[in-house]
This record gives C-alpha cells, structure tokens and sequence, in this order.
C-alpha cells in the first residue's frame, strides 16, 4: 500500500496533487462559514415550504425532513466547496479561512437567519412601499 502511494505521487501530475490542496482549503472555508444550524435555515424558509405544500401538514413535515436531511450531507458540503473553489484560489481561501475565525465573523455568522428573516421583511415592506408610490405618480 505505502508502495502504490509512492507510485502515485510519482506520477500524478502536480496539478492534480495541488487540486486536493485547492479542495481541501475550499471544504475547510465550507465547514467554518456554514451555519451548523440547518434546521434554523430550512425553518426560516417555512412560508415558501408551506405555500408549494398549500398547506397539507404531512407534505409540510416531508419537506421539511427532506430539506433538513439534504443541507447536512455530505454531497452537499462538498458541492459548496465545489462553488468556493471556482470562484476563490487556494491563497483567497487562505484569507477567508483566517477572516471566518474573527469573533467579528463569529457574530454576524450566529445572527445571520435571523438578519435574513429580518432583511426579508424589511424589503417586503419597502417593496410595496416603493410600488405604493409608484402608483400614485403614476395615477397623477
């Protein structure tokens, strides 16, 4: 076993080798940015769960759980990386790795639900205000 590890590094390209690197900083960035709490962002999504359920508990409850089940697996995490790696290099996920360990990060990241539940009502209310005075130009 030790044998082919040593064939391998041997010849693999350094490319691929530096590939694993690139995916392992992007999967640490995923692990330390992500929220832990899937259930607190699958539940801020309730209103839109429950609209495609039109309301049937049970159809509620299934994707709910399959939601929930989904964001805590592994593809998942590793499609998230996938993202990160394309669009940061292995030096730009060095600094995101180091920023995401700042208590400053550890504070927006624990609030960060309910500052989207926050922002989403917020915009809803600006958005019908902002039509609201839409339409009375309009009507003049």
């Amino acid at each position: 076993m030790i044998r082919l590890f040593f064939i391998l590094l041997l010849v693999l390209p350094p490319a691929l080798l530096a590939d694993d690197e690139h995916l392992r900083l992007a999967l640490v960035f995923e692990d330390l940015s992500s929220s832990s709490d899937k259930l607190a962002f699958v539940d801020s999504k309730m209103p839109l769960i429950e609209m495609h359920a039109a309301g049937d508990e049970s159809k509620i409850h299934k994707i709910h759980a399959f939601l929930v089940k989904a964001l805590q697996s592994e593809e998942y995490r590793r499609s998230k990386a996938e993202v990160y790696k394309r669009q940061f290099s292995e030096e730009e996920l060095r600094q995101l790795i180091e920023l995401v360990k700042t208590p400053a990060y550890k504070l927006l990241n624990e609030r960060r639900h309910d500052i989207a539940l926050d922002t989403q009502r917020t915009m809803i209310l600006f958005m019908q205000k902002t039509l609201q005075d839409f339409q009375n130009l309009d009507g003049d």
